[in-house]
């Protein structure tokens, strides 16, 4: 099973209560982690820079204050026996996040879905959008509402795509989604959507009875790759906890995490072609926009996709304002 050794935490010092601290304390518990815990200073608006004249003072005011706040949330962990560090920079808090997890070369990124100054509409805020295209590693979105217990865990994959990415982005899902249940009370469940290709118009087009046979053929093709990934982590297709959905991913897996509600979903964001596919594929951000729970976002070890993030990053991320 995966296992997390650095995990990096955005963390709004304005706030009172952190829910992204308390599961990234959770995790680094069970699996011995290192903790970063990340804030930022942003950069000034234009009427900010007219009304205050000399940024400078202000921003080390601010900044000071950030790594006092982080220090006490540091040392409170220490005193609980885990490792953690924290660190403030100054730039936009995606392009931080994005740098420091390449830099640092961590394992996962945890944040809440929705910053408290977010402008956007839907459930998860720009920055979250941003880490879902554009982190390099496996990204953590917490719900702020809830109690955090997550008894109940979707882990969603596509075994329809039939090559070395998608197999290994599979696995990465179920091993990871298996790793948020260690130590829990959880109930995993493993689904795959399937659709005929051209349903509705082969339909239309053929004899009842011939439509009929292509629709079991192709339920049973995914019904027995499906098996296959489920029986690399000790389950089958025969569970009630592993199940092959018929019907547009877009539609069924939404369904399927809403209702009962689960408390986590667990996907990749990686389309099948294309750089734009690569940094969010347009099924994952279909489903995204219909789900309101905790969403642990998987991609595989992609250089390139990796070389072009760090270059988007550093273009916009200013050098660190000091790290403890």
């Amino acid at each position: 099973m995966v296992r997390f050794n650095r995990i990096l935490v955005h963390i709004d010092t304005r706030r009172d209560n952190h829910p992204s601290l308390e599961r990234a304390a959770e995790l680094a518990r069970l699996h011995g982690s290192q903790l970063t815990l990340l804030d930022v200073v942003p950069d000034f608006s234009w009427l900010d820079r007219l009304i205050h004249g000399d940024r400078e003072p202000l921003r080390e005011k601010l900044t000071n204050e950030k790594r006092g706040k982080l220090k006490e949330l540091r040392q409170d962990l220490q005193q609980r026996g885990l490792a953690a560090s924290s660190v403030v920079r100054t730039a936009p808090t995606s392009a931080a996040l994005i740098e420091e997890a390449t830099q640092g070369e961590y394992d996962l990124v945890i944040k809440e879905t929705k910053g408290r100054d977010s402008r956007r509409g839907g459930f998860l805020g720009t920055t979250a959008n941003r880490l879902l295209r554009a982190c390099p590693c496996a990204v953590l979105l917490v719900r702020p509402t809830g109690d955090g217990d997550w008894r109940r865990i979707v882990a969603a994959v596509d075994t329809t795509a039939d090559d070395e990415t998608n197999r290994t982005l599979n696995e990465r899902i179920v091993d990871l989604a298996l790793a948020f249940t260690t130590g829990r009370e959880s109930q995993l469940e493993v689904v795959n959507a399937w659709i005929v290709y051209g349903e509705h118009l082969l339909r239309e087009h053929m004899r009842e009875a011939e439509f009929e046979e292509v629709g079991l053929q192709a339920k049973v093709h995914a019904e027995r790759k499906l098996n296959e990934l489920a029986m690399k982590f000790g389950m089958s297709i025969e569970d009630d906890c592993v199940k092959a959905l018929h019907g547009d991913a877009c539609e069924v897996i939404p369904a399927t995490v809403n209702d009962p509600p689960a408390d986590l979903l667990v996907m990749g964001t990686v389309g099948r072609s294309g750089i734009s596919g690569l940094l969010l594929g347009n099924t994952a951000e279909r489903i995204l926009e219909k789900v309101d729970c905790s969403v642990l976002a998987v991609k595989p070890a992609l250089s390139g996709v990796t070389q072009l993030t760090l270059a988007g990053a550093s273009g916009v991320a200013a050098a660190s304002a000091g790290a403890e």
